[in-house]
């Protein structure tokens, strides 16, 4: 539903994220809500693990949200191509990231679309959440959503996939579960190109084996992601932290299949390890939040955040952010190339497109518009860019051999003596 640029603040001089509401989307009220509400959720309650918002407003009628600029990528980046990560590295991101989401929860905040492309990493290497733009307020009506299913189906609930019934945290806690499967395993415990049918088996799909998918992970994992991916929500776990720390005592293998063993010196297996346990295991009172299992450090204190305030306006701009747009940085390339910088690069020629569309430049637009070519061309969203280059290259020899016919045709074929419109009009009669 929206837009995000990198932009430059001129008062913190740093680089932020600016995200712009769509315009086909601006006089959609329900869009406009939905984007509001984001920005209500991240200025009543930040987290040193949720991306900050800086400032927010409306300039020339289009809403739009600065945050903190996440330099280092996605969680999706980083399971791209089947890869995994080992448990001890989930273990670290659920430590950082469990807070937060519980924190949201007590708050009644549910974020509803909890996915891989939505945990960020900054230039530190520290993971945040990101995306409340379809979080829901437990305490509100569902008046501006209603039974519509909003999620993504590879990361939903049954409950979400159903529709029609109120959420919990623990609708949150599944899509969690999920991303455990696949940060372990590489892949999704379920699949389908159909997104539909993708629903349904979060509803009636059995949970796979994941030792089936990764033999190597330590016992007790399969008892864990089937407390986590149960149908039924009363189930699960109860919160992030609880998860945590039971996937925490499994890595280090204090707990095998519900019951507490204790690890020889030598890091070697336990001796005597219990049958698996089908029953589920009743939830255990929480630790506190800065202890983890082995550690007797408490984790850092929450970094200071912010409060979130429209940017002040400079001497030059007496009415920003209302009547002037936030500064965008820009390359210094003209114009009309700016859309191509991106391609102009090397290192960019293997990954997609970073412009959605292309602008045709203002002088060619009355001329084009009579060939019904629109201001703005839509781009493939999986377009890679040395496909973009390839087909320029392509159109300009087009050009040039379409060119070179014509002067070969009006020059080496015309008779001798002859003028160059005597020819044209004697090869259109004939």
């Amino acid at each position: 539903m929206a837009i995000v640029y990198k932009a430059f603040d001129p008062q913190r001089r740093i680089p932020v994220a600016l995200k712009v509401l769509k315009r086909e989307y601006l006089h959609d009220p329900q869009f406009r809500a939905r984007f509001k509400r984001e920005i209500d959720i991240h200025s009543n309650f930040r987290h040193e693990a949720i991306v900050p918002i800086y400032a927010y407003g409306q300039a020339e009628g289009q809403l739009y949200l600065v945050l903190g600029y996440m330099a280092g990528g996605s969680l999706e980046d980083r399971l791209r191509d089947g890869k995994q990560m080992s448990p001890r590295e989930v273990v670290a991101l659920l430590n950082r990231i469990s807070p937060a989401l519980d924190a949201a929860h007590k708050q009644g905040i549910i974020h509803r679309d909890l996915k891989p492309s939505n945990i960020l990493y900054d230039e530190h290497g520290l993971a945040f959440i990101s995306d409340f733009g379809i979080a829901r307020l437990a305490e509100q009506a569902s008046q501006l959503t209603g039974n519509i299913m909003i999620g993504s189906p590879a990361y939903m609930s049954p409950e979400q996939a159903r529709g029609g019934i109120t959420l919990n945290l623990r609708a949150d806690l599944y899509s969690l579960g999920v991303m455990i499967y696949e940060m372990l395993t590489g892949t999704l415990p379920f699949f389908d190109p159909n997104p539909v049918r993708l629903a349904l088996k979060q509803i009636t799909a059995p949970i796979p084996d994941i030792m089936a998918a990764n033999p190597k992970l330590p016992q007790g994992s399969r008892e864990f992601i089937l407390r986590a991916l149960a149908k039924n929500p009363d189930d699960r776990f109860n919160t992030a932290a609880d998860m945590t720390r039971s996937l925490a005592e499994i890595v280090s293998g204090e707990r095998v299949s519900g019951r507490v063993v204790q690890a020889s010196s030598a890091g070697q297996a336990p001796s005597s390890r219990a049958a698996p346990s089908t029953a589920t295991p009743q939830p255990r009172p929480l630790k506190p939040a800065g202890a983890g299992p082995g550690s007797s450090e408490a984790r850092p204190s929450p970094e200071k955040v912010p409060t979130p305030r429209p940017l002040k306006a400079p001497a030059s701009m007496p009415h920003f952010p209302l009547t002037s747009p936030p500064v965008i940085s820009q390359s210094s390339l003209p114009g009309f190339l700016r859309p191509f910088a991106r391609y102009l690069r090397p290192p960019a020629w293997l990954r997609k497109p970073a412009v959605p569309y292309l602008t045709v430049p203002a002088p060619l637009r009355p001329i084009l518009g009579i060939f019904g070519v629109p201001n703005s061309i839509a781009l493939p969203k999986k377009m890679p860019g040395w496909l973009f280059i390839l087909l320029i290259i392509l159109v300009i020899l087009a050009v040039l051999v379409a060119i070179a016919a014509a002067i070969y045709w009006l020059i080496v074929l015309r008779p001798s003596g002859s003028t160059s419109g005597v020819w044209i009009s004697f090869a259109l009669q004939h």
